[in-house]
């Protein structure tokens, strides 16, 4: 766990579990790296509910998303185990970004990234500016 307040006072870092995390304010940006992907489909869209509700007007997420190489599935192992048959695509976590009411700015997947076995997604969403 790194603190990330250490580098801005106006960063909070919360070791918790993000369902069950205290947060009482709104908030400018969540980021996950390579996290969302290790959740059944179901808590994923929990969690991506929750990040609507928590962001600003014109919040943001960042998300890093592991994949299958060569291809666009959705990482399918958590420690070791696989999470769920028919776990999803980077399209369909896409598909599900929007449909919680995120614009997405920018997704990309990164290929053949030497040295490693999965593909990297990048995506960057945002809350609508009322």
């Amino acid at each position: 766990f790194l603190d990330y307040s250490q580098f801005h006072s106006h960063i909070q870092s919360i070791n918790a579990p993000f369902e069950e995390a205290e947060i009482n304010r709104s908030i400018d940006v969540i980021y996950s790296v390579s996290v969302i992907e290790h959740l059944l489909t179901v808590n994923r869209k929990i969690w991506l509910k929750r990040m609507h509700s928590l962001l600003k007007p014109g919040g943001r997420i960042l998300l890093t998303v592991d994949l299958m190489a060569p291809g666009d599935e959705l990482w399918v192992f958590a420690e070791g185990k696989i999470v769920e048959q028919n776990h999803g695509t980077f399209r369909t976590l896409f598909e599900e970004i929007e449909d919680e009411g995120f614009c997405v700015d920018n997704a990309q997947i990164l290929q053949a990234i030497p040295g490693t076995r999965v593909n990297i997604a990048m995506i960057s969403a945002r809350t609508p500016v009322v």
